[in-house]
């Protein structure tokens, strides 16, 4: 599914609270499919394009959903899956006009150079300590990025890091 992630890093949680929630009922006026995760909100887009237009439409109509609720610009980005999604918001310029879109087919070579730590920038309903925990595992075995993580088979990845290997992969 076709993910559009939204992010605001500059802003308190607390105090922009009531104007994250009116930006995400905002959204769900475009699609139902839309969840908020502190400072972030996600939107899925599938089917979006019929009414709305192309991904750059999808992603403008957006920022002018959410700025009438929050004046910060937010950090965009659209692609195949929340996390590749979630980290390519993240590694956006907050200045730029035109939002970050990792075309289908793409996704491994965006992913790769990655560092393992940006997981834990995306990682939402984990534990923190748990997560932290497998990402310094990670690097004590070498495991630096995304790309390398994603090599490793499953059986490799939970003998070098034991059983929290599942918050790698299920990212």
């Amino acid at each position: 599914m076709r993910t559009l992630h939204l992010c605001w890093p500059g802003i308190d949680e607390r105090r922009a609270a009531a104007q994250l929630r009116a930006a995400q009922h905002a959204l769900q006026r475009l699609s139902p499919l839309v969840a908020a995760h502190g400072t972030h909100l996600e939107m899925g887009i599938d089917g979006l394009a019929a009414r709305v237009g192309d991904e750059t439409a999808i992603a403008a109509a957006t920022r002018r959903a959410t700025a009438v609720h929050l004046r910060a610009r937010p950090q965009l980005a659209i692609a195949s899956s929340r996390l590749l999604a979630a980290l390519a918001a993240h590694a956006a310029d907050a200045d730029a006009t035109a939002p970050t879109i990792v075309p289908h087919g793409e996704e491994e070579a965006h992913l790769a150079p990655l560092p393992v730590a940006d997981l834990a920038l995306a990682a939402t309903g984990r534990p923190a300590d748990e997560l932290a925990a497998a990402i310094e595992r990670c690097a004590l075995f070498g495991v630096r990025t995304i790309g390398t993580l994603a090599r490793l088979r499953s059986a490799d990845l939970a003998a070098r890091v034991g059983s929290i290997a599942a918050l790698l992969r299920s990212e």
